[in-house]
């Protein structure tokens, strides 16, 4: 994602499903999930992002938050399902709640804070992970091959939970959301809904050095 000239990072913090550098002022976030070939939302990682958001908010030579991905072709394949479907298992079902309640919250927190959060979407970008690029303040996506939005769990007879089914009409308008969540339709690069959801498109990113 870098412009080909060098960066120099100011500030770096390690975590198990997030790469964090700053330079400029700008938190650089590189999600990464440990152990997976997708990145998913979990408790794990929400907790994760939890407090780099908190981060941003409580320290002051953070001006704005860039979240990406760090696996190719992949920008978030939503919610893990391994682990919703473990919970059911368990009848661990205020495990789910809690999950959803805190998710909700924090993707508020992110839309409320003075600081800018841009997701700069590559890959396949679904579900909940399209409900979490909903939640920052603008959006820029490559024109990697492989770079779409969907929400395909309602071919599941799933509803968005994290906030999608409100962000997304206030986003594009009431129609096009209620036909394309309806039917799980993905949207990509030249589609309308796809230039609808981002400011602008990129050519493909290229790695920062640090993350």
């Amino acid at each position: 994602m870098s412009n080909g000239h060098t960066i120099s990072l100011g500030y770096h913090r390690e975590f198990k499903h997030f790469k964090t550098a700053v330079d400029d002022g700008i938190l650089l976030a590189g999600f990464d999930y440990s152990g997976k070939s997708v990145n998913v939302l979990n408790v794990e990682s929400m907790t994760e992002w939890q407090k780099i958001v908190r981060l941003a908010g409580e320290t002051a030579a953070i001006k704005g938050v860039v979240l990406m991905s760090l696996k190719e072709g992949n920008f978030c394949a939503g919610a893990d399902l391994e682990q919703m479907h473990d919970a059911q298992r368990r009848r661990s079902f205020h495990e789910m709640e809690q999950l959803v309640i805190t998710t909700h919250r924090l993707f508020d927190a992110m839309e409320r804070s003075p600081k800018p959060f841009l997701a700069a979407v590559e890959g396949v970008c679904v579900g909940g992970g399209l409900e979490l690029v909903l939640a920052c303040h603008t959006r820029m996506a490559s024109t990697h091959p492989r770079t779409s939005f969907s929400l395909p769990e309602v071919r599941l007879g799933i509803l968005p939970g994290f906030g999608g089914t409100q962000r997304l009409p206030r986003l594009i308008g009431l129609l096009r959301p209620w036909k394309w969540s309806r039917q799980g339709r993905r949207s990509s690069h030249g589609r309308r809904c796809g230039w609808a959801l981002s400011r602008g498109w990129s050519p493909p990113l290229r790695p920062v050095p640090g993350l």
